[in-house]
């Protein structure tokens, strides 16, 4: 599906672009972005993500622990 690959690519982007700020405000820990359909997950792992998706109920602040806690 062509809009997988748009929407990685976008976190790929959006990633390297908020470096610009890592030496101010800190490095991203991690992201969400709300869509009417959709939430975003992005977890910052050095060089690497980890995108996920989910429904836009979820919690994405427990998602993000669990994930962080397996890694």
């Amino acid at each position: 599906m062509p809009e997988t690959k748009l929407v990685h690519r976008k976190a790929l982007l959006k990633a390297k672009m908020n470096r610009v700020f890592d030496g101010k405000l800190g490095k991203t820990n991690w992201s969400v972005e709300s869509r009417d359909k959709v939430k975003w997950i992005t977890v910052h792992m050095g060089k690497d993500l980890i995108l996920m998706s989910t429904e836009t109920s979820s919690n994405h602040d427990k998602i993000v622990q669990t994930v962080l806690s397996m890694i």
